[in-house]
């Protein structure tokens, strides 16, 4: 029985696009709901038995392999793209429409998301929400998060030591 070698490096490069994705998804979520680094770190803060610093590398090396196997993923299914982009524009007036629209459409998200509009602006700002729940005055010393008076009130809040400089 012969093995189509192309067949099988696609193979792994799909199965290792959708891990890598996967564990992207669930590192992700971990960060974005993870408090500030100087809290994370002062209460002990983890998300699936790893540190908010273990997730920040998970996330990043996980990142670093999608990018490539997704890259790889395409070189290897160029034709298969270009057979079916042409097939399309072929078949329809409207393919190139598609085409330019979402083109369009991600230009837009890119920049409504770097200039912070809404509604895209919505999804940081309940990211930051989150984030700074776990601070005691709500994110509004946001300068450097807790450090300094904010994380010793909080600590001291969390072991039951009353707060003596009201």
């Amino acid at each position: 029985m012969a093995v189509n070698r192309n067949n099988t490096v696609r193979s792994y490069i799909s199965i290792g696009s959708a891990l890598s994705f996967l564990v992207l998804f669930v590192s992700g979520t971990a960060l974005y709901t993870a408090p500030p680094c100087s809290v994370a770190n002062a209460i002990g803060w983890n998300f699936l038995l790893l540190s908010k610093e273990m997730w920040e590398g998970v996330h990043i090396s996980f990142a670093v392999v999608f990018i490539i196997l997704a890259s790889l993923h395409f070189v290897y299914n160029w034709n298969v793209f270009a057979t079916y982009f042409r097939k399309k524009t072929e078949e329809s007036n409207s393919a190139p429409h598609a085409y330019l629209m979402v083109i369009i459409l991600t230009a837009v998200l890119f920049l409504l998301s770097a200039f912070h509009v809404p509604p895209v602006s919505w999804l940081h700002d309940a990211h930051e929400k989150i984030k700074f729940s776990w601070d005691s005055d709500g994110g509004k010393g946001r300068e450097g998060g807790m450090r300094g008076k904010g994380i010793r009130k909080f600590l001291n809040k969390q072991k039951g030591i009353p707060d003596l400089s009201r």
